[in-house]
């Protein structure tokens, strides 16, 4: 799809919505957004944020059809929250664990994670995402999950943290964005606030 970029500061005083009428159309942020107004991506397009946006404090919505791609641990990492309306897709292709105070699935969204590595231990400081205020519910939401490795067989991916409840929550793992691997041997778990998979 065609891709369009902005490298200027941004301060969203009002709130702003982000149209995409192309499918897979994308929109690359990478200059720094600050603000307290709310960002409302609509349409079937593709929306990047590049930096580390710590000076925005506005509420972000996904709705059906659009995709976030953060690239940054710290990209919404003072967003009064995340909200992923059914249709939705919040994809992290961040170089570590990404930050959000408060993020909302609604049935029928998706997250995606680029990159999961396998350790030996449950544990939340390997997790992919953090989310500060705890009361993150997974109910109808897909997660699609990609590692570069092969999945290895008695490994616990560590996945999020800052999860109060699952229910009906499906997963997909492929290998190198390519090969999808089976997972009905693999298992979801919810320990505290931490969400993992046991393979």
């Amino acid at each position: 799809g065609a891709g369009n970029s902005i490298d200027a500061k941004m301060t969203l005083d009002q709130g702003i919505t982000l149209n995409s009428t192309q499918s897979n159309s994308s929109l690359e942020i990478s200059g720094l957004i600050s603000g307290s107004g709310n960002m409302n991506l609509t349409g079937k397009g593709i929306v990047v944020l590049y930096g580390a946006n710590t000076g925005f404090k506005g509420k972000v919505t996904v709705y059906d059809g659009s995709t976030l791609t953060l690239l940054n641990t710290e990209a919404l990492s003072n967003a009064s929250g995340v909200v992923l309306e059914f249709g939705g897709t919040l994809a992290l292709n961040a170089p570590g664990a990404v930050n959000l105070n408060a993020l909302t699935f609604v049935n029928g969204s998706t997250l995606a994670i680029s990159s999961i590595v396998g350790t030996d231990a449950a544990s939340s400081k390997d997790a992919v995402l953090n989310v500060n205020d705890n009361s993150l519910k997974l109910d109808n939401v897909v997660l699609n999950l990609n590692s570069s490795q092969e999945l290895q067989s008695m490994q616990t991916y560590n996945i999020m943290t800052g999860v109060s409840s699952i229910d009906n929550l499906s997963f997909n793992v492929t290998h190198n964005n390519d090969v999808k691997l089976d997972v009905s041997q693999y298992k979801i778990v919810l320990d505290g606030n931490l969400l993992y998979i046991h393979t």
